[in-house]
Protein backbone atom coordinates (compact mmCIF):
# COMPACT_ATOMS: atom_id res chain seq x y z
CA UNK A 1 0.00 0.00 0.00
CA UNK A 2 3.27 2.23 0.81
CA UNK A 3 3.95 1.99 -2.92
CA UNK A 4 0.42 2.48 -4.63
CA UNK A 5 0.08 5.72 -2.09
CA UNK A 6 3.58 7.27 -3.27
CA UNK A 7 2.93 6.75 -6.70
CA UNK A 8 -0.88 7.66 -6.90
CA UNK A 9 1.03 10.93 -4.69
CA UNK A 10 -1.85 10.25 -2.05
CA UNK A 11 -1.77 9.50 1.85
CA UNK A 12 -1.47 6.21 3.13
CA UNK A 13 -4.89 6.09 4.41
CA UNK A 14 -6.35 6.80 1.03
CA UNK A 15 -5.33 3.56 -0.29
CA UNK A 16 -7.18 1.57 2.11
CA UNK A 17 -10.19 3.66 1.65
CA UNK A 18 -10.65 3.45 -2.08
CA UNK A 19 -9.68 -0.28 -2.26
CA UNK A 20 -12.57 -1.04 0.01
CA UNK A 21 -14.77 2.06 -1.35
CA UNK A 22 -15.27 3.71 1.33
CA UNK A 23 -16.67 7.35 1.19
CA UNK A 24 -15.20 10.67 1.19
CA UNK A 25 -12.15 9.83 -1.28
CA UNK A 26 -12.57 12.08 -4.09
CA UNK A 27 -13.29 10.82 -7.49
CA UNK A 28 -8.89 11.73 -8.53
CA UNK A 29 -7.78 10.41 -5.42
CA UNK A 30 -9.64 7.06 -6.71
CA UNK A 31 -8.43 7.58 -10.21
CA UNK A 32 -4.62 7.80 -9.32
CA UNK A 33 -4.61 4.79 -6.80
CA UNK A 34 -7.14 2.48 -9.29
CA UNK A 35 -3.66 4.09 -11.89
CA UNK A 36 -1.12 3.13 -9.30
CA UNK A 37 -2.55 -0.46 -8.29
CA UNK A 38 -2.88 -1.20 -12.17
CA UNK A 39 0.43 0.02 -12.83
CA UNK A 40 2.12 -2.21 -9.55
CA UNK A 41 -0.10 -5.21 -10.03
CA UNK A 42 -1.93 -4.47 -6.12
CA UNK A 43 -3.71 -7.30 -4.96
CA UNK A 44 -5.11 -6.59 -1.38
CA UNK A 45 -3.90 -9.38 1.21
CA UNK A 46 -6.91 -11.26 2.39
CA UNK A 47 -4.89 -12.61 5.08
CA UNK A 48 -4.03 -9.11 6.45
CA UNK A 49 -7.59 -8.36 6.34
CA UNK A 50 -8.66 -11.33 8.55
CA UNK A 51 -6.19 -10.81 11.30
CA UNK A 52 -7.56 -6.67 10.85
CA UNK A 53 -11.34 -7.38 10.90
CA UNK A 54 -11.46 -10.69 12.31
CA UNK A 55 -14.18 -11.97 9.49
CA UNK A 56 -13.64 -13.93 6.70
CA UNK A 57 -15.09 -13.68 3.34
CA UNK A 58 -15.25 -17.67 3.03
CA UNK A 59 -18.45 -20.07 3.20
CA UNK A 60 -18.10 -23.39 4.71
CA UNK A 61 -20.25 -26.63 2.57
CA UNK A 62 -20.59 -29.80 3.82
CA UNK A 63 -21.51 -32.40 1.68
CA UNK A 64 -22.24 -36.43 2.23
CA UNK A 65 -21.32 -37.30 -1.13
CA UNK A 66 -19.88 -35.71 -3.95
CA UNK A 67 -21.41 -37.78 -6.32
CA UNK A 68 -24.63 -37.50 -5.58
CA UNK A 69 -25.94 -35.52 -7.82
CA UNK A 70 -28.50 -33.59 -5.65
CA UNK A 71 -25.05 -32.78 -3.73
CA UNK A 72 -23.34 -31.97 -6.36
CA UNK A 73 -26.27 -29.26 -7.99
CA UNK A 74 -25.97 -27.78 -4.29
CA UNK A 75 -22.55 -27.32 -4.83
CA UNK A 76 -23.08 -25.26 -8.24
CA UNK A 77 -26.06 -23.08 -6.77
CA UNK A 78 -23.01 -22.35 -4.12
CA UNK A 79 -20.18 -21.65 -5.91
CA UNK A 80 -22.54 -19.66 -8.11
CA UNK A 81 -23.74 -17.64 -5.41
CA UNK A 82 -20.39 -17.06 -3.88
CA UNK A 83 -18.75 -16.22 -6.76
CA UNK A 84 -21.78 -13.02 -6.66
CA UNK A 85 -20.57 -12.51 -3.65
CA UNK A 86 -16.41 -11.98 -4.45
CA UNK A 87 -16.43 -14.87 -1.85
CA UNK A 88 -14.58 -18.31 -1.47
CA UNK A 89 -16.48 -21.37 -1.12
CA UNK A 90 -14.73 -24.08 0.97
CA UNK A 91 -16.56 -27.57 0.52
CA UNK A 92 -15.39 -30.67 2.57
CA UNK A 93 -17.20 -34.31 2.46
CA UNK A 94 -19.10 -35.57 5.87
CA UNK A 95 -17.10 -38.68 6.87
Amino acid sequence: MKDVARLARVGIGVVPRVVNGKANVSISCIAAVNTAIDHLGFRRNDSARVLRTGATESIGLLVQDVSDPVFSLLNKAAEEQVLLRDSVLLPSLLR
